[in-house]
């Protein structure tokens, strides 16, 4: 018998495990890359005003930017950010009304507003479609935001890193929140409200 022939079989199996091996680490590169891009920290670029932010991934990777691009005076304010490189905007929807927003990312929209006018505690972020509330929590250790759907079952968190700074946030996640743009519009409310609502205190 040919010698080829009578080793075909032992190459075959060399073969095959060859690729399920490279399949498997793909799939946990993969896993991994995913995993990633999920928001973990945001912190302030200045210790002394909150207008512009930079957001990690879990690998310490920064993966988003969120800067003020308007002056103080401006009637319509703007924040711009930079999400996957690629751009977006969340801008004031109505003159009159200093708490309605929208948030713009290629052909993606999502309204930000609240649930009660005048109270800055409770938020509806919605995609004409899909509905979620973002909620203040005080705690004895600081401020938690949480981020629920219409069931009212526990998404994601935000806590500050040191009670009550609005300068450091770090996210949980209580399920697989597979949505960067819902993640920025609940930052970006964190970022414009937590200071208002801390003079209140």
């Amino acid at each position: 018998m040919n010698r080829l022939l009578s080793n075909r079989p032992i190459i075959l199996m060399i073969y095959r495990s060859d690729l399920q091996l490279i399949s498997i680490l793909l799939l946990a590169l993969s896993c991994n890359s995913l995993w990633a891009q999920n928001f973990y920290y945001a912190t302030s670029r200045y210790d002394d005003r909150l207008t512009e932010w930079m957001i990690y991934d879990t690998l310490d990777q920064e993966m988003a930017t969120l800067e003020y691009a308007g002056l103080p005076s401006d009637a319509f304010r703007s924040w711009n950010f930079r999400l996957q490189d690629r751009p977006g905007s969340v801008k004031l929807r109505w003159r009159e009304n200093p708490n309605e927003w929208d948030l713009r990312r290629d052909q993606h929209l999502l309204s930000i507003k609240p649930v009660w006018p005048g109270q800055l505690e409770e938020w509806l972020i919605s995609d004409g479609n899909n509905f979620f509330h973002l909620k203040l929590r005080k705690e004895y250790e600081g401020l938690r935001w949480e981020l629920v759907n219409t069931s009212n079952d526990l998404l994601a968190y935000v806590i500050n890193d040191y009670s009550y700074d609005p300068r450091d946030w770090s996210f949980y996640y209580e399920t697989d929140l597979n949505n960067d743009d819902l993640c920025m519009a609940a930052f970006f409310i964190i970022v414009q409200y937590t200071p208002v609502i801390l003079k209140r205190y």
